[in-house]
């Protein structure tokens, strides 16, 4: 979630320029001795756009919209060091247009930033959409993997999900 306690009376900026900030001992100091990071602030406006969040950068994070939140926490995980990203249900409770503005971003980032992304998702048609190879499970417990469209054809998955007359 976005905006939780992290992001109170913090910009958008603020908030997303933390998130590039990995150890504890630049984390501390820059509440003390601010860097000069003119250039991660760049980098945070261009991940902004990026991915369209399309919000004045001294917006106070506790402002945006729940669609915005989505974006926000985008950035947040594009901007923190990783080598796998793990988005869990970015598109749950968002409307039709972010969603297919999620499937964009995600393809992108696949295909031309080469992100491996890790996606915990129930929107199925989503799934279908952007994802290269699904793994179903069941209580924790694999039920099938493969070609997403297949996947989704598999009985077990239509019975352990809809039901023994899904």
């Amino acid at each position: 979630d976005g905006c939780g306690p992290s992001t109170i009376d913090m910009l958008v900026e603020e908030n997303l320029v933390l998130a590039t900030r990995y150890d504890d001992d630049s984390f501390l100091r820059m509440f003390f001795r601010p860097p000069d990071d003119t250039a991660l602030r760049a980098g945070v406006r261009e991940t902004m756009k990026f991915v369209g969040l399309d919000k004045d950068p001294q917006t106070p994070a506790t402002d945006l919209s729940y669609g915005q939140q989505k974006l926000f926490d985008l950035c947040r995980a594009l901007l923190s060091p990783h080598t796998l990203l793990m988005l869990d249900e970015p598109v749950a409770g968002v409307n039709i247009m972010l969603r297919n503005q999620f499937k964009e971003l995600l393809r992108k980032l696949a295909s031309e930033r080469g992100e491996t992304i890790l996606l915990i998702e129930h929107d199925m048609d989503f799934v279908r959409a952007v994802a290269d190879h699904a793994i179903v499970l069941d209580q924790g417990t694999v039920l099938t993997e493969g070609e997403p469209a297949l996947v989704l054809k598999d009985k077990r998955v239509l019975e352990a999900y809809l039901g023994p007359e899904g």
